[in-house]
């Protein structure tokens, strides 16, 4: 129930942050993510539950998979580097407490 809610949070977040930029003309990348609608977000939040239940379950890190997940959404791979290194970090403190 909790996770939901958070879910339920953060697409309300990139939604308002998108509306911003595109009020403001920000000017996108080629290359950068953009969620055209919110069942855009739910389903990128939907694959990486799904991706790190299974890495929980095997005991591989998680950026073995989520790397190429992030590849397969035109992600930078600088950017999906950053992303997967800071994952995994929110994963050791998880771990250390």
């Amino acid at each position: 129930m909790l996770t939901a809610l958070l879910t339920k949070h953060s697409i309300s977040t990139v939604q308002y942050i998108h509306e911003i930029k595109q009020r403001d003309g920000y000017k996108f990348d080629d290359n950068d993510m953009r969620f055209k609608s919110t069942a855009d977000i739910a389903w990128l939040s939907f694959v990486c539950l799904i991706a790190a239940v299974l890495c929980g379950l095997t005991g591989i890190a998680g950026g073995m998979v989520l790397g190429p997940l992030f590849l397969s959404y035109n992600m930078l791979p600088t950017v999906m580097s950053a992303t997967n290194q800071y994952i995994t970090m929110i994963a050791s403190i998880s771990v250390c407490i």
